[in-house]
């Protein structure tokens, strides 16, 4: 995969905001939904509209460039990593960024302002994450 491709996408996308219908908004998978098939070519058309149902509908044969990895104390996320938060009736979904060391993971992500998903708070942000907490469960990473 290639990292240019990834900063590009990142410059052109942040603070603004993808709806992947008019009567949802800018949701977290709607925004990852986007990254996925901009960067990585994968049409997450199977994700449905909620992490939630992103995470439960995995298969194998279904998302075959990814493979499903639990987070542990020795996990250490990468580039691309789709990253799954157990927060909220519909969990969270974001895209690894970056890391800054052995603990912290900076994310992309949508619909973290109040959660309506609505206003430009809502939009595609950059935000650190302490990955060894509870926070980021799992990943859907390509291989």
């Amino acid at each position: 995969m290639n990292i240019a491709k990834h900063r590009l996408w990142k410059k052109a996308n942040i603070l603004t905001g993808y709806a992947e219908t008019e009567s949802l908004w800018y949701q977290c998978v709607a925004g990852v939904k986007k990254y996925s098939s901009d960067v990585l070519w994968v049409d997450l058309w199977s994700f449905g509209w909620s992490a939630i149902s992103g995470w439960n509908t995995w298969s194998p044969f279904v998302w075959k460039p990814f493979s499903r990895i639990e987070n542990n104390p020795t996990f250490i996320p990468k580039v691309w990593d789709i990253v799954f938060f157990q927060i909220g009736t519909y969990w969270h979904v974001a895209i690894i960024d970056e890391m800054s060391t052995t603990r912290i993971a900076f994310v992309i992500e949508q619909n973290w302002g109040n959660g309506d998903g609505k206003g430009k708070d809502d939009y595609y942000q950059v935000k650190a994450y302490d990955y060894i907490t509870p926070k980021i469960l799992w990943v859907y990473r390509k291989y």
